[in-house]
């Protein structure tokens, strides 16, 4: 699927027109469109810490909510800092979770250098 995407456009009044006020002219392509939206990773329940860490930073803001002028605006901008938040901690777990990757690869490389030159010694 793609949709018309305007680049460029001017309008120009038209004044010795009998027909039209103004003239618009257009410039237009095709585009692919990218993702409209953005899905929550239900996964992210089951992490302890990302619910506790979640419940902390919905209280703070929710206390945000007179600073703006209408409950729908905190709404919009509550669900895009909801939206930064989920993906920061996502971010990070995956960065945990490489960073033990590694040492666990590290660990494991030692130990192999370690039983290569006596493989029958009983300690390891």
């Amino acid at each position: 699927m793609y949709l018309l995407q305007a680049h460029s456009s001017s309008i120009r009044l038209a004044p010795f027109s009998d027909h039209h006020l103004v003239a618009v002219m257009a410039s237009l392509s095709l585009e692919r469109p990218g993702l409209a939206y953005w899905h929550f990773n239900n996964s992210l329940l089951e992490d302890v810490g990302f619910v506790a860490s979640f419940w902390e930073f919905w209280l703070a803001w929710r206390e945000q909510r007179h600073a703006f002028p209408s409950a729908q605006q905190w709404w919009d901008v509550g669900k895009v800092r909801t939206q930064l938040f989920c993906c920061s901690h996502t971010r990070g777990a995956s960065r945990w979770r490489d960073v033990v990757i590694e040492q666990l690869e590290l660990e494991a490389l030692e130990l192999e250098r370690r039983l290569a030159p006596s493989p029958r010694d009983p300690p390891l």
